[in-house]
């Protein structure tokens, strides 16, 4: 199960063992093995996050998705323009990752224009939802559903990102300061966000590694602290030690984490926060918009126990 999770300001030249390679900055895509999120840092630095694999990896497309895989992991990617297109580019994923018999531990969606209302009154991320709904219908049973990370970006394209596992011994996790997703209901989402608070992969004698979803500032499934930036990072501390079953820091070197924060949120009232839970250089913060209007930021996390 060895992948070398980290940032960096330089990518690896030699990209043999390396199957994922994102940049964080304004630009979009996908070009050269590296997709390029449209994300901006904190510190406004091009941040790159690498997942190095302990053997060669291979390399191939399916249709428009962009893939690079070991025996272990898959990781693949597509890049879009229109929310038109959604439908066939999401299915794409799940007939692919089936037929390639990998299953989806996690996906990443990067959305234009996430909290705008159309004409029918409904958001961007409601259509998200609902399209997602309708297609998980066919694809997992016993409400087993990958884990998620929704983000909303003032760039033009759609991006979507995923990493999928050979492994059988596959947990979905729970947490029970929060209601699960598809339980919640109609007045919070009219339809439901389908996605498990983590998902954890592990095998006997080895480390194991938990893909933890986006996690906001909410309790049961009600957002906590409205437009208190300090007060909804200690929340979602709360929220992470209690799925992760742990009281002391849990973050060590192995991990890695991503901190979305609103945009135009001054950020600096919780940077010490920040540098007093997670390791340094194993965070990146970087500014989008979160699921709801009333949450300020969110944290994912990619945790490896060893």
């Amino acid at each position: 199960m060895s992948l070398n999770l980290y940032y960096t300001k330089k990518p690896p030249n030699d990209l043999k063992k390396i199957i994922n390679i994102m940049s964080f900055n304004e630009s979009e895509g996908y070009s050269d093995n590296i997709l390029s999120t449209g994300l901006q840092t904190y510190n406004k630095d091009k941040i790159y996050e690498i997942w190095e694999s302990n053997e060669y990896v291979k390399e191939e497309t399916y249709k428009n998705i962009n893939i690079r895989y070991d025996k272990d992991y898959l990781f693949g990617s597509v890049v879009f323009d229109s929310f038109y297109q959604f439908k066939e580019n999401y299915k794409n994923i799940l007939a692919f990752t089936k037929q390639f018999n990998y299953r989806l531990i996690k996906l990443w969606h990067f959305i234009p224009n996430l909290l705008d209302i159309n004409e029918i009154n409904k958001s961007t991320y409601t259509i998200f939802c609902e399209e997602r709904e309708k297609l998980y219908q066919d694809f997992f049973t016993n409400n087993n559903y990958p884990a998620a990370t929704v983000v909303g970006t003032k760039g033009k394209k759609i991006i979507i990102y995923f990493i999928a596992s050979s492994y059988l011994d596959i947990l979905y996790l729970s947490n029970s300061r929060q209601i699960e997703p598809y339980k919640y209901p109609k007045e919070i989402f009219q339809y439901k966000p389908l996605f498990s608070r983590a998902v954890k992969l592990a095998k006997p004698n080895q480390s194991s590694r938990i893909f933890i979803s986006g996690t906001a500032s909410i309790s049961g499934y009600e957002s906590k602290h409205v437009s208190n930036l300090s007060k909804q990072f200690k929340e979602i501390i709360l929220n992470y030690k209690n799925l992760l079953n742990i009281t002391s820091n849990f973050s060590n070197e192995h991990d890695i984490y991503k901190i979305y924060i609103k945009n135009n949120i001054n950020t600096d009232t919780i940077i010490k926060d920040i540098q007093k839970n997670f390791n340094e250089n194993k965070y990146l913060i970087i500014f989008g918009d979160i699921c709801r209007s009333e949450l300020l930021i969110e944290i994912d996390g990619i945790k490896t126990n060893i």
